[in-house]
């Protein structure tokens, strides 16, 4: 298996495989932006739409102090931020998607319900990079058929 970045499929080469929904969780960083690159590369590929995904932590009802005063507007302009940046993100995609920013106290908890609700068939999340190698036995009726499907894994 390669762990090597994707390129584009080229016209009338489309994999017979289809994924629908492709979540990109983002922390906002350089990181998760090259996990967007190589989600819409599985996207334009495999005919996907993506929705890119941001929970701004907003402190716990614990922390009362944050409702009141001048506090809530410094969530409200982290939150303007966080939609302005994934819009720059997804202005020049070439597919279908959404961009998504929630208020939560639990980012992880956020993210975990949002892919229980909506269901992606894939979730790429920025992570660092490794490498790893491993065997698998193909017939050779599977092998061609991997092939086709996904170019590229061989």
């Amino acid at each position: 298996m390669s762990t090597r970045p994707m390129t584009a499929a080229k016209e009338g080469n489309a994999p017979a495989a289809s994924f629908r929904e492709i979540l990109v969780p983002t922390d906002l960083s350089d990181p998760s932006e090259a996990a967007l690159a190589q989600a819409a590369v599985l996207a334009a590929r495999f005919g996907g739409r993506l929705t890119l995904y941001h929970a701004l932590e907003f402190p716990d009802h614990e922390y009362g102090h944050w409702a009141f005063g001048e506090r809530p507007s410094v969530w409200d302009e982290q939150e303007r931020l966080a939609r302005e940046h994934l819009a720059d993100c997804t202005e020049g995609l070439a597919v279908p998607n959404d961009a998504v920013v929630e208020r939560t106290a639990s980012p992880v908890r956020a993210l975990l319900h949002r892919i229980e609700a909506r269901g992606p068939q894939i979730t790429l999340a920025p992570g660092q990079r490794f490498s790893s190698e491993a065997t698998l036995g193909l017939g050779p009726k599977l092998a061609d058929q991997l092939a086709t499907t996904a170019p590229g894994l061989e």
